[in-house]
């Protein structure tokens, strides 16, 4: 059974399951998935682990005034969000982590998906869930 297939089918039978005890399950729509953020007067968005910027394009639609700082240390993946950040122009792009020190790290790049790459090396376990995780730099 592919990836895709068993995820499928959990879906179905956790949303089945939960169905018999009377429970509803729904996907949340995207005020929801804000918390009701976007009522409030919102000013500043950090977006740590940026990537290319997919977070910050989300929050940019819903907090229209708002400056935005992203933060990405993939440098293929800084340099397409330091382009969306300049078109922008009310966003900022910073080529690193964030984290409590100020230190080098090693980091790990995941080649085939690169928004899961992590301080953290992936497990085998990831690995079986999660096959894009497998080859990193």
């Amino acid at each position: 059974m592919t990836h895709n297939k068993l995820i499928d089918s959990l879906k179905v039978l956790l949303f089945n399951t939960f169905r018999s005890l009377g429970y509803e399950v729904r996907r949340p729509k995207e005020m929801e998935q804000v918390m009701g953020l976007v009522h409030l007067p919102i000013r500043t968005v950090i977006d740590v682990g940026a990537n290319v910027g997919q977070f910050a394009q989300f929050a940019r639609k819903k907090f229209k005034n708002a400056k935005i700082y992203c933060f990405e240390p993939i440098p293929e993946a800084y340099a397409k969000l330091k382009e969306w950040t300049e078109k922008d122009g009310h966003s900022l792009a910073y080529p690193l982590a964030l984290g409590e020190e100020n230190k080098r790290v090693e980091f790990f790049v995941h080649s085939d998906h690169s928004p899961s790459s992590s301080l953290l090396r992936t497990t085998p376990l990831k690995h079986h869930y999660y096959p894009f995780t497998k080859k990193s730099k």
